[in-house]
């Protein structure tokens, strides 16, 4: 950035489940036993289909539970200010990978703008996120209305094989999709089309000070296969704050709050107390002569 005041970043990810067991409860055997060879590695490397020990639909479709994202981020140097520019977008099938239906529909586009001074604001961010096209509804591509090609309905973290991407009820992705663990008696994303909007700011006011504020704010429908009956908004918040005191030498004492108001999650408010100290462990050991 010292030459040139401008940085172009550009990337993909790429994440994929497969492998493993399927069980059902109360079966002492597992229902099907998923393909796992080296050949099926590089399968799911490339987005190839499933060969022969693969279920049906994998064999139709792409092995495994494919998500990932293109990412794309611009920086700019302006004196003591470090603007940064941002878009990701979401895909979970070859549709969406390649931009069949447009880059825009769904994503995360952002900015951020970071002071090499500190000061009561030293980083400011701002964020939308929309999850809720998911290449359509549906898309026929067949001619005469014979379905030679069905697509969209994508329906974000979830799979008809594997499931959901998440760990113990919590999602593995972003958080603003409604972990299952919220959930009575699945472990499916019952909400996972949503738009959002994220406004966080903190700052350095005095030496020993600084400070973390954020707001998010979500409107929330549901999924294809079973929409909310009205869209379901929730506000959530914190307020971070920590003092570091010059006489004390590495520790810090921080308190945070935060706040959720909503239909999706309900209203909660929580706080944390941390106490942290920094530094390095010396062990003065006499060696053996």
């Amino acid at each position: 950035m010292d030459k040139f005041p401008v940085e172009l970043e550009m990337g993909v990810n790429h994440g994929v489940q497969f492998g493993g067991e399927r069980w059902r409860k109360g079966d002492a055997s597992p229902v099907d036993k998923m393909p796992h060879s080296f050949s099926d590695h590089v399968r799911v490397l490339f987005c190839g289909s499933g060969g022969d020990k693969s279920l049906k639909g994998e064999q139709l479709n792409a092995l495994g539970n494919h998500i990932g994202s293109w990412n794309f981020a611009l920086k700019f140097k302006f004196n003591d200010y470090l603007i940064k520019t941002y878009f990701q977008h979401m895909f979970e099938d070859g549709s969406g990978m390649i931009f069949e239906y447009g880059a825009w529909k769904d994503g995360l586009v952002g900015i951020s703008v970071k002071r090499e001074k500190k000061g009561w604001i030293d980083e400011f961010l701002v964020e939308y996120l929309a999850t809720k096209r998911q290449t359509a509804s549906m898309q026929n591509e067949g001619w005469s209305g014979v379905p030679t090609k069905i697509t969209g309905k994508d329906d974000y973290y979830n799979n008809g094989i594997y499931l959901a991407w998440q760990h113990h009820g919590m999602g593995l992705g972003n958080p603003l999709l409604t972990s299952p663990i919220y959930n009575n008696n699945t472990i499916s994303f019952l909400n996972n089309r949503i738009t959002g909007y994220h406004i966080a700011v903190s700052g350095t006011p005095l030496s020993c000070i600084k400070y973390r504020a954020m707001i998010t704010l979500t409107n929330n429908y549901g999924t294809y296969e079973n929409p909310y009956d009205k869209c379901e908004k929730q506000l959530n918040s914190m307020l971070e704050v920590s003092y570091s005191p010059s006489s004390m030498k590495g520790w810090t004492f921080t308190a945070s709050a935060a706040y959720d108001k909503g239909e999706v999650t309900g209203d909660n408010f929580g706080g944390m107390l941390t106490i942290t100290k920094v530094g390095n462990l010396n062990f003065n050991c006499n060696k053996r002569k």
